[in-house]
């Protein structure tokens, strides 16, 4: 307690500026490094990168993957070394919402500090530090403010870059279906085609073969022939494309 009429003492008030401007260069900074990046991996390494750099703490972070069931180790620093069960308290935040393991009230057996990242009421990763032995007093106050507004940075740019990834895949769906649809009239007209042919000469030699020359009839059977040939060559095609969708057959490719 301060004694009736001492004032703080001026070095006090330097050391708190000097904290909060630092503070606030490494959120600027981290925030103009999430603006340059666009995919999670990017974001996901830029996050762990920048966040052991300002706390000088291994750093690790885990984001769902496509069923949105398991928690997949995004991206980790070099020095990052995941420990025993780390993901069941990972896979805890993230369905909690809540911190845990060092420094929390919940599962304070483990040596990383979990917490949830999250954005529009929803948990969208988590990230795990790992903070030196002696760091439990100075991660307090202004060092937890400042992870904090990590964590939105954070869970924003992922945002971000998910919601960008659906409009991505929707648009290729739609152009899927589009090409699909072109496709399958194109093969439409290229089967009626010699089929078209075929019926064609065939009547004609069922119906009008007594006015015809023996050139004529010859010509519609090797006109047929070649259609016919044309048309299997069609369907051959369509079953190898079957095939290399299917697996079934590999192209090996040679200069």
């Amino acid at each position: 307690a301060e004694l009736p009429g001492s004032q703080p003492d001026p070095r006090d008030r330097l050391g708190a500026v000097r904290r909060r401007e630092a503070q606030t260069a490494a959120l600027y900074e981290l925030s103009q490094r999430l603006a340059n990046v666009s995919s999670l991996p990017d974001i996901a390494q830029t996050t762990v990168v920048h966040v052991q750099t300002t706390f000088s703490s291994p750093t690790a972070l885990f984001l769902p993957d496509e069923t949105g069931e398991r928690l997949l180790l995004q991206a980790s620093t070099s020095s990052f070394e995941l420990e025993r069960d780390g993901y069941d308290v990972a896979d805890w935040v993230f369905r909690h919402g809540q911190p845990a393991g060092r420094y929390t009230d919940t599962l304070t057996g483990f040596d990383g500090y979990y917490f949830p990242l999250q954005t529009s009421g929803r948990v969208i990763g988590v990230m795990t530090i790992k903070f030196p032995d002696d760091y439990k007093h100075s991660f307090a106050g202004e060092q937890r403010q400042l992870l904090s507004s990590f964590a939105s940075q954070v869970a924003l740019a992922l945002e971000r870059a998910q919601l960008a990834e659906q409009a991505r895949r929707t648009r290729l769906l739609e152009e899927t279906e589009k090409l699909q649809t072109t496709l399958l009239n194109s093969i439409s007209h290229d089967l009626r085609t010699p089929l078209a042919s075929i019926t064609g000469a065939l009547s004609s030699l069922l119906d009008d073969a007594d006015l015809l020359s023996k050139t004529a009839q010859d010509d519609l059977v090797h006109m047929a022939w070649e259609q016919a040939l044309r048309l299997n060559r069609l369907v051959g095609n369509l079953l190898d494309m079957t095939r290399l969708e299917s697996g079934a057959m590999r192209v090996i490719c040679q200069p």
